[in-house]
């Protein structure tokens, strides 16, 4: 079962990162503010999923991620 993914960007001045989601009936939550994140693939971990959607949707290379739950 894929495992649902968010990451949570936030700068020094704590102010937060987020993408607003087009009006495309095709996905989940249109015209609504999100972080940023996806579905983990195949054995990836959590961690790891987070890593590759940050790479795919916004070009970042990260080499860790912290998770918490």
């Amino acid at each position: 079962t894929p495992t649902g993914n968010r990451v949570i960007i936030m700068n020094a001045e704590g102010r937060y990162l987020m993408q607003f989601r087009d009006d495309n009936p095709g996905i989940r939550y249109p015209l609504l503010w999100e972080f940023f994140g996806g579905s983990s693939e195949g054995e990836e971990t959590a961690a790891q999923g987070m890593i590759r959607e940050l790479r795919e949707e916004l070009g970042i290379e990260v080499q860790t991620a912290e998770l918490e739950v």
